[in-house]
């Protein structure tokens, strides 16, 4: 679903080069093993398309609103996040709000 040495926050994990060889050939392993590739981007797709002769697909993150249930919203102001917070990703300005 997501990149494996090539996500944003790979570079940070001050990995050996020993070690960082060990995850491309890990990662190349996974990759030709599969079935089917799954990712969330089209990006992540064509990356992974370099390293693979795997099939891979996109399924982007999301909805569909036919099969969602509606529900009554709260009388209070609701804010969602579904990720990560990782360093880079820190709404500073909304914690201070």
């Amino acid at each position: 679903r997501d990149p494996w040495t090539q996500i944003g926050y790979h570079d940070q994990l001050k990995l050996t080069k020993s070690s960082q060889t060990k995850h491309e050939q890990l990662e190349k392993e996974v990759l030709q093993k599969a079935d089917l590739i799954i990712t969330t981007s089209y990006t992540t797709q064509k990356k992974f398309r370099e390293k693979t002769t795997t099939p891979v697909e996109v399924i982007t993150n999301g909805y569909d609103v036919e099969q969602v249930e509606m529900l009554p919203m709260d009388e209070k102001f609701s804010l969602s996040h579904i990720g990560s917070l990782l360093s880079g990703r820190n709404p500073e300005n909304l914690w201070r709000a």
